[in-house]
Order: C-alpha cells, then sequence, then structure tokens
C-alpha cells in the first residue's frame, strides 16, 4: 500500500462511526465466543497467489451469511472437506480445496474485484473494490467458481461462465458497506455488527508473531495483506484475524492500535438492509459530470482518480462541499461549485464552452488585435501621431 491508500484518505464510502452508536457495555468477540468461528474453513489457504482480498472478502461474506441466515453447515458437511484436490481444466492441471455448501469462492471475489476496480497489476486487489463488487453483484459458493492454490493453472472464473456467475450472485449481495477509519470504530463495528467480521488490509513483516499471537513492526516488510479481522479484545485493547496462510502458520493472529496506525488501512464492514438505509439517509451518492477531462478537488482535497470526466462518491447529506474543476485543456479557466446535498442521489455537471467567457485569450493575440484596432482608425480620418 501506498501512504495515501493506507491512511484511506479517499473519503468515498458510508463512514459507519456515523451511522452506528458506540456500544454502552463494551463485549470481546473472542475465538470462543465468536458465534460463527466453528463454521469457518480450517487452513485456508491462499499459497503462493495473490488471492488475499478474495480470501478476506470471502470469510467476511461467510459471516454475513450465517449473521442472515442462521443457515449453519451440519458435522457431517464440514468433514467432508478435502484439501489439495485436482481437476484438469484445458492442458493444466487446478490444485484447490474442496470445502462444504456454506463456504463462499475467494478466487469469484479475488476475480469480481478486480473487474470493479479495475485492478490490472499482475496479481492483487483491493478490499474496496471487493466490497463494491459483493454490494453490485454479490459471492458465490466455493463450488460455482474454484479457487486454485497455484499460479501455474488459476482460471479465472471456472467452471462457471463470468455472465453466468454475475447472474447467479446476485442472490448474494450485500445490502450496503461501510467505511471505518478510526481504531476504536473498528473495535466496535467488530463487536456490535452482526457479521462480526470486518475486511481490513495492513503492511506485514517477515517475522513471526510472540507468543501470545500478536503481530509486530520489525524486520523486513513483507508487503500488504488483507485478511478478515474477527475478534475484538477489549481487556488487551487487540483485534484478531483469520489467516489464508494454511497450517504451518497460526489461524489466528493479532494486532493492537499502534500496529494499526502505523500499518494499518481502513476496514469495510457488510451492513445489514437496516442499517443500509440509515446510511442511504445520512449520505449522498453524488455524480460528478464534466463535458472534458478535468482534475477535481473537493474542499481543497484532490480526487484520486486524476483527470477524469466522472466520478461517484458518498458525501455525507446537510453538509455544504465545494467542488472544482480543473480542465486538462488549459485554454479553459478552472470552476467552482458550493453544494449542499440533500437527497438520496444527485449529479453535478461541469459544462466548459470554447465561445464562453472562460476560454483564455493568449496575450500575443490580444497584442494584434490592439495594433489592428489602432491602424483602423487611423485608416479612417483620426489625425496622424506628430513627431519631433
Amino acid at each position: 500500500m501506498t501512504e495515501e491508500e493506507r491512511k484511506g484518505a479517499d473519503n468515498t464510502f458510508y463512514e459507519y462511526e456515523q451511522i452506528s452508536l458506540a456500544p454502552a457495555v463494551k463485549v470481546s468477540i473472542l475465538p470462543t465466543t465468536h458465534p460463527f468461528t466453528k463454521y469457518l474453513p480450517k487452513g485456508w489457504m491462499q499459497d503462493g497467489r495473490g488471492t488475499c482480498v478474495g480470501h478476506a472478502c470471502a470469510i467476511t461474506s461467510q459471516c454475513n451469511y450465517y449473521a442472515c441466515t442462521q443457515d449453519y453447515p451440519k458435522p457431517e458437511e464440514i468433514s467432508q472437506s478435502q484439501a489439495e484436490q485436482k481437476t484438469e481444466v484445458g492442458n493444466c492441471t487446478v490444485i484447490f480445496d474442496k470445502w462444504y455448501r456454506t463456504i463462499f469462492s475467494a478466487q469469484w471475489a479475488y476475480h469480481i474485484s478486480r473487474l470493479v476496480g479495475n485492478v490490472t497489476y499482475p496479481s492483487g486487489s483491493y478490499c474496496s473494490a471487493a466490497a463494491q463488487a459483493m454490494k453490485e453483484y454479490g459471492g458465490l459458493p466455493w463450488d460455482k467458481v474454484i479457487t486454485s492454490r497455484t499460479p501455474h493453472c488459476a482460471p479465472e472464473c471456472y467452471p462457471t461462465p463470468l455472465e453466468d456467475a454475475k447472474k447467479l450472485s446476485k442472490f448474494h449481495a450485500w445490502d450496503g458497506y461501510a467505511k471505518i477509519t478510526t481504531w476504536s470504530g473498528i473495535m466496535d463495528a467488530i463487536a456490535t455488527n452482526t457479521c462480526h467480521c470486518v475486511m481490513m488490509p495492513i503492511n506485514v513483516y517477515d517475522i513471526p508473531p510472540d507468543s501470545q499471537g500478536n503481530l509486530r513492526i520489525s524486520g523486513n516488510p513483507s508487503g500488504s495483506h488483507a485478511l478478515p479481522w474477527l475478534f475484538v479484545d477489549y481487556e488487551n485493547k487487540r483485534i484478531g484475524c483469520w489467516n489464508s496462510w494454511g497450517t504451518d502458520y497460526p489461524q489466528i493472529t493479532w494486532i493492537n492500535e499502534s500496529y494499526w496506525k502505523a500499518a494499518g488501512g481502513p476496514a469495510f464492514i457488510p451492513l445489514d438492509s437496516e442499517e443500509a438505509l440509515i446510511a442511504t439517509c445520512k449520505y449522498t451518492e453524488i455524480t460528478v459530470l464534466a463535458n472534458i477531462p478535468c482534475k477535481f478537488q473537493v474542499n481543497g482535497v484532490d480526487r484520486p482518480e486524476g483527470y477524469t470526466q466522472k466520478f461517484i462518491m458518498e458525501w455525507e447529506s446537510l453538509k455544504e462541499y465545494t467542488i472544482m474543476a480543473i480542465p486538462q485543456d488549459t485554454t479553459f479557466m478552472p470552476e467552482t461549485r458550493k453544494h449542499i446535498p440533500r437527497e438520496v442521489k444527485e449529479t453535478i455537471e461541469f459544462t466548459f464552452k470554447k465561445d464562453g467567457p472562460i476560454v483564455v485569450e493568449p496575450w500575443w493575440k490580444a497584442l494584434l488585435k490592439k495594433l489592428l484596432e489602432m491602424i483602423r482608425k487611423k485608416s479612417s480620418g483620426d489625425p496622424p501621431v506628430r513627431s519631433n
């Protein structure tokens, strides 16, 4: 993650702290008390692939599914899990884990998040894009899109074709989601939200956790890693995740506030229908349009899209915002609008015209016009200018 990505500077999403109340009595959610821990996949393994966002999103979707349906797998279903199965796809062999009915596909969450987020890197995705993908499309069971454990044979969408998968996934779409940008908000969200799980990236380092399972900021940075965070320990002031690094690494590890402030990013959490309604009333979805490419600023802060003709963001309703559109074509002057959102969805348009007063005339053209005007005056009978 870059520093800007890590701090979550782009205020594009509902902020959970704005639509929820901090619990009066703060009750920890621990591995022994979490309502869904015994139904989660053990030995969750991404191997050498950069699919951590998909694995984190799949666990978050699974917890959300349990919270919404109370449809839990039977012990005999869970016992049918088998690691490192193989199937032939074209000219290569896919190695995958066979799961049970309520496990969501990490590969689908990973693939659809890359499409929604327009991610074109060799591997990886963003938690924000995964959350949006779960709202737009939804999740799929593990067997609808198989998650390969090896990059040597990793089909993007197999065995279900992409367009068919999009139709099927709508049955497991999130009602909404929120971004959480404070440490206390993350802790309280895990404790009070019905799914008791948030999806959040951190930067990780190449040393093992300590004897209490706490991650440490030491050694060499290993990169960014997305994880589902299911546990909150108010007594020890830490939160715990469900790792996707197999059985050779602890299934659960923890971070504290200092770690998060130094190496953590914003968290994303599913909203149930009631929470989504609150968020809709609290926020307005604003679409900002321009007829030419512009760089936009909101309250003096640059938008991350760079030059574009459109962006969409969620703004808190009934608060005034200042939007500036700076055209890429420098013959146009920037335009500024002040706006107070009041409806659920609104649109702001900037229209730049060549024949308008906003066109800046080059200095040499203005000087030439002035000289021509002086010549015309002389030829029309104006007295000549005498010199001594």
